[in-house]
């Protein structure tokens, strides 16, 4: 008994409160130059992808690596971003086609026509988005149009990286 008297009377000497932010970043997307960690797989998600600040991340880059085969790599990743993004929203919505197919079907043997029309209307708009996807996804593969805007954001960033390298080599 003597023993666990002992364990119970040790004090524990109350250390400070050290916010967890100030050693674990959470967000690496404020570093990478990102608008946000996950992108949802849509139109909104694709457009937010080309809209997003790829300077930062340029700039992060080359005081990172310098290296111009780091340079192009980092292009091609998120070209590559970009396809796969593409794709899998393309995924989601032939997704939702067959979903709105089902219910065509469906709504036609029971007669509600009025309801179709809404189905069809809505089937048109996803295969327009579809159509558009796919034609940014070959943008992206031929790198043209819209996604030179995520090319040459990181340029611009990667550029100011190795600037501000080269005046911190010649102040030392």
């Amino acid at each position: 008994m003597a023993l666990l008297d002992f364990f119970k009377r040790q004090k524990t000497e109350d250390l400070p409160e050290i916010p967890e932010e100030v050693f674990i970043e959470k967000d690496e997307s404020a570093v990478r130059g990102e608008s946000k960690a996950v992108v949802d797989a849509s139109i909104d998600g694709v457009y937010e992808f080309l809209r997003a600040d790829y300077e930062t991340r340029g700039y992060h880059d080359a005081l990172t690596n310098s290296d111009s085969s780091y340079y192009q790599e980092n292009i091609d990743v998120l070209m590559w971003d970009l396809v796969i993004l593409c794709d899998h929203a393309v995924i989601k919505y032939n997704d939702r086609l067959f979903e709105i197919e089902n219910h065509i079907s469906s709504r036609k043997k029971m007669g509600v026509l009025d309801v179709v029309q809404d189905l069809e209307s809505e089937k048109r708009r996803v295969e327009q988005l579809i159509v558009t996807i796919q034609k940014i996804k070959s943008f992206a593969e031929e790198r043209k149009e819209a996604p030179i805007r995520v090319i040459k954001s990181y340029q611009r960033g990667f550029h100011r990286g190795l600037v501000a390298l080269s005046k911190s080599a010649i102040k030392s």
